[in-house]
């Protein structure tokens, strides 16, 4: 997903909101974006102008994308939960990931 469909994503969500549908809308990272320090800015930048609910916002990453980079991950997933935007981890245990990757 880039910045583009972030923001659509992001005005998709306001759009449900104003009908009366208080969703949670999911967005899928690629390795490449979670990777991608400058990630973290987008999003913020799209929050800013957009206005969502972070809250409503839940960036899924797999446990194989988590354990390329574990440092450069942990970094943007930190800013991101600092944002307010929850975080999900999809496929844990299927790969080399521990507990203790899951811990920090």
């Amino acid at each position: 997903m880039g910045q583009t469909q972030l923001v659509q994503s992001i005005q998709q969500q306001q759009r449900l909101a104003a009908a009366g549908y208080h969703l949670i809308i999911g967005i899928n990272l690629t390795a490449r974006l979670l990777h991608d320090e400058q990630f973290a800015g987008h999003l913020l930048q799209a929050l800013r102008e957009k206005r969502p609910d972070p809250a409503r916002l839940v960036v899924e990453i797999t446990e194989d994308t988590l354990t390329q980079d574990l440092e450069a991950a942990e970094r943007v997933l930190r800013q991101l939960k600092q944002l307010g935007v929850r975080i999900a981890l999809d496929d844990f245990g299927t790969g080399q990931s521990s507990l203790n990757h899951l811990r920090r």
